[in-house]
């Protein structure tokens, strides 16, 4: 093939390439079979991708939208658990506030009940204290009393002294004679077991 036909080649694949897909991307590499013209200056709008040294070639849509969907996912758990530790904590904290109401609430109602208990024991303790004077006045002068009468009542028998059957009273003493004739030993036992002791008989009015 002489060079004339590989240039007529060239740009045939180059026209057909054109007008099926016009925006054709730059750095599409084109395959031929010969080799272009070398009389034509400048570098051919069909180079490779050396041509470009600084520009990177581009990554797979598909890998880049699975690193994006994954970002995603991960953003909404970490919201939906950032989320749910909010809900949480304001729970906590109601419930927190609720005990917290309620314990000062029963601690108020204890308070006034042991108010109101301390000042009925003190009502109660000064009256209890109030019996116990007019109780202590009332033994103190039904003890005077009492003792009186214990004298009065001692006087009264001093005085009118009753003697057992078969004894016979004379002045403040009561005398049993027995008509049996012992001794002065026996006498004197007998009178023992009778709670009394022997005595001798010197007046005309004891005897």
């Amino acid at each position: 093939a002489s060079p004339d036909s590989f240039e007529d080649d060239y740009d045939d694949v180059s026209l057909a390439e054109s007008e099926r897909d016009p925006r054709t991307k730059a750095g599409t590499v084109y395959t031929l079979a010969g080799s272009p013209n070398p009389s034509r200056a400048g570098p051919s709008p069909c180079t490779s991708a050396a041509a470009f040294p600084g520009k990177p070639e581009p990554e797979p849509r598909s890998s880049r939208d699975w690193g994006r969907g994954r970002a995603g996912a991960a953003v909404a758990a970490l919201s939906v658990l950032l989320g749910l530790s909010l809900v949480a904590g304001a729970l906590l904290v109601a419930v927190a506030v609720g005990k917290h109401r309620e314990i000062m609430a029963e601690l108020k109602l204890l308070k006034s009940n042991c108010s109101e208990n301390q000042d009925s024991v003190w009502r109660e303790l000064a009256a209890a204290q109030r019996q116990r004077t007019r109780l202590r006045v009332w033994i103190q002068r039904h003890f005077q009393e009492f003792e009186e009468v214990a004298a009065l009542l001692c006087r009264t028998l001093e005085g009118s002294r009753r003697c057992s059957a078969g004894w016979q009273s004379f002045g403040k003493s009561c005398y049993s004679f027995s008509w049996e004739s012992l001794s002065w030993g026996d006498a004197r036992d007998a009178c023992s077991d009778l709670g009394s002791h022997l005595v001798v008989v010197s007046s005309e009015g004891e005897q």
